[in-house]
């Protein structure tokens, strides 16, 4: 009875929760076969179940046979099924179930069926072999194998075996690291236990010296680390144990790990045995697991590709390059700076006022034009006052004749005469009153001491104006506002109170501190774009400002880092476009 034919029919059992025994007879003498494994190990095998495995080995045929429950037995389903490998039969393994029906008994046979993919290299594995006949095997296995997975656990059930091995293992090495792939005696390997991160620790022992790591280390053998090979023997009890790293010739991708009890060590010979499996076979699976890997996987190797043609061992022009500009990008990416809100600004003055035409007319005189200085009641300009001096002639004359008649008529006593005269006169009067302050109006004062901001009548002289129209603007000397227009992707960082500083277009070379003062909430669009209105003040007054300057100004917002400060508005707009596209 062979050691891997129990392991094998231990795991189909395990896989059938209801199995109470199972026996496994190997294809020698059709008529008289030999029992090679029952289940549970060391009990007896029944002779129905025996006979039942001869029978299906020998009609080479499924049978199935149920018994119903009875008052003093339970019932039970009982299926045999003959094991072939690539069309040639190779034994027959019966198995007894509790508590089943026949229709049940498809199921146990695909699992049958499906477990003789691994039973054949178990029974390869016991046959002794050549070196040569063993890499053959190895590479015709590896091949047949449906995927990398089952490949590999092929592989290192057939060295387990041959090699005469209480345990193989191969694992592939994922982001500097060995990852276990497959162990001979584990159906599938996690990675998580305790046994398997020291057979790992092993592998990346082996893999960082790109050398054959063996224990016990033979004595005129080079000096190696041993430290992990140490803790994995001792771990395990196993005592010898032997890792071979492969790979190409620019990197190590992975590494096998064979345990031998310390009765047993490995011979020189069988190291370099080792050596020439693990290229085989590592080289073997790394193509099927290169086939087998998702988009992110290759997208790694081609990355892993692309760095090693870009920052190989040959590109000293890149490395220079990266350790001249590593640095100052490492400092710019730690180095706290000034983040400042860059916008457009514009110089207003804080009390502006219109003059506006008092009366319809013409345009007689303009004193003073935009960018002039003016004094409180200084006159700017004045209408043509002809046509209202002309009507309060008009309606003088009017008056004096009203009051001469009303006095004829107070003689005269008609007193309702005498009240029709004094109604007129009272109207007279309100208009001569309403014309009087209509000639005060055609000139037009400046209402402050300021400048002229806007207006120029010098070149419309005699041209007409009506009632209303706005003629000039004036603001106050001295007291300015700053209109900010910042960017809606800035907006969130601005808020009243913070300092900033303005350099005006006609002062390049002086830059004025400043404090914004209010935030509008509306936007306005402007050239393609949205932007809102700040309001700031100046800090310090100067006296060569003037309103309507126009320049830049810069809000301080807080202290972030260099690089963020130069690359967040790429990176916003990274972010905008990716939201854009993403479903």
């Amino acid at each position: 009875m062979g050691s891997n034919d129990v392991c094998w029919l231990s795991r189909v059992c395990e896989t059938l929760p209801d199995a109470r025994r199972a026996v496994l007879l190997l294809a020698g003498d059709a008529a008289d076969p030999e029992t090679e494994a029952t289940w549970p190990a060391g009990t007896a095998t029944s002779d129905a179940l025996r006979n039942a495995a001869r029978a299906a080995l020998v009609q080479r045929s499924v049978l199935i046979e149920e018994r119903p429950p009875s008052a003093s037995r339970g019932g039970h389903l009982r299926v045999a099924v003959p094991l072939t490998d690539a069309g040639v039969l190779c034994g027959a393994a019966a198995i007894e179930l509790e508590d089943r029906k026949e229709d049940d008994a498809a199921a146990v046979v695909n699992a049958l069926r499906v477990a003789t993919r691994w039973l054949a290299p178990l029974l390869e594995a016991s046959r002794p072999r050549s070196a040569d006949a063993l890499l053959v095997d190895l590479f015709a296995i590896g091949l047949e194998q449906p995927s990398a997975r089952g490949a590999a656990l092929a592989l290192v059930t057939l060295l387990a075996g041959h090699l005469e091995c209480e345990r193989v293992s191969v694992g592939f090495r994922e982001a500097g690291r060995s990852r276990v792939l497959a162990i001979s005696d584990t159906v599938r390997a996690s990675g998580r236990s305790g046994p398997q991160r020291d057979i790992a620790r092993a592998m990346d022992e082996a893999s960082d010296q790109d050398a054959t790591v063996v224990v016990p280390a033979p004595p005129a053998g080079p000096a190696r680390i041993i430290r992990a090979h140490e803790r994995l023997g001792a771990a395990r009890g196993s005592g010898a144990v032997c890792s071979a790293p492969f790979g190409t010739e620019a990197e190590i991708v992975g590494a096998f790990s064979f345990e031998r009890t310390s009765e047993h060590p490995f011979t020189p010979a069988e190291v370099e045995l080792c050596e020439a499996v693990a290229a085989l076979a590592g080289s073997l699976l790394q193509q099927r697991r290169d086939a087998e890997a998702g988009p992110i996987p290759r997208a790694r190797q081609l990355f892993s590709e692309a760095w090693q043609r870009r920052f190989g061992p040959d590109q000293i022009r890149l490395k220079l390059a990266a350790a001249v500009f590593g640095p100052i990008l490492l400092l710019l990416a730690i180095a706290p700076g000034t983040y400042r809100v860059t916008c457009d600004a514009t110089l207003e003055g804080e009390v502006q006022r219109a003059v506006v035409a008092g009366v319809d007319g013409f345009v007689a005189a303009a004193a003073v034009r935009a960018g002039d200085t003016v004094k409180e009641g200084q006159v700017l300009a004045r209408i043509d006052d002809r046509d209202v001096r002309l009507e309060l002639h008009k309606w003088r004359g009017r008056r004096d004749q009203l009051r001469r008649e009303h006095r004829q008529a107070l003689a005269d006593h008609d007193r309702a005469q005498s009240s029709i005269f004094g109604a007129q006169i009272a109207q007279a009067e309100a208009q001569l009153q309403l014309l009087e302050e209509d000639l005060t109006r055609t000139a037009l004062p400046a209402p402050f001491d300021g400048i002229v901001i806007r207006g120029d009548l010098s070149q419309s002289l005699g041209a007409p104006v009506k009632k209303g129209d706005v003629l000039f603007e004036v603001a106050r000397a001295g007291a300015y506002r700053i209109i900010l227009e910042v960017d809606e992707r800035d907006i969130a960082d601005v808020t009243a109170g913070q300092a900033g500083s303005l350099t005006l277009s006609a002062l390049p070379d002086r830059t004025v501190p400043l404090s914004v003062d209010r935030v509008t909430p509306v936007a306005t669009a402007q050239d393609g774009r949205n932007h809102y209105r700040v309001e700031a003040r100046l800090d310090e007054p100067v006296d060569t400002l003037r309103p309507g300057m126009v320049g830049i100004a810069k809000i301080d917002v807080e202290r972030r880092r260099v690089l963020w400060i130069w690359t967040h508005r790429m990176l916003d707009w990274v972010r905008m476009w990716a939201w854009s596209w993403w479903p």
